[in-house]
């Protein structure tokens, strides 16, 4: 997986969801930061051989539009896995 991506987040879509699965044999942590506000919308460790499931339904904190960057940080090892965003106008 790649270490930095950038998302976008449409107009009228405020509600967001996090799938992170790491194959590695390491845990990693990833982060849905703001590009303008930089605001955190999440902030998760996923441990070795994990799933991580997080939503966001437009609320602490607020989800605003644009531009995000999505940051893999890898610790002690490289990692592994599928990270997945995806944005809805209804809540999850």
């Amino acid at each position: 997986m790649d270490p930095e991506k950038d998302y976008s987040v449409t107009i009228g879509y405020p509600h967001i969801k996090l799938n992170a699965k790491n194959t590695g044999a390491h845990s990693f942590r990833v982060e849905v930061k703001h590009n303008s506000k930089n605001t955190v919308i999440f902030n998760a460790s996923v441990a070795a051989d994990a799933t991580v499931e997080l939503v966001n339904n437009d609320s602490i904190p607020l989800v605003p539009s644009g531009p995000y960057t999505v940051t893999i940080y890898g610790g002690i090892g490289l990692p592994k896995g599928q990270v997945l965003l995806t944005q809805s106008n209804a809540p999850y």
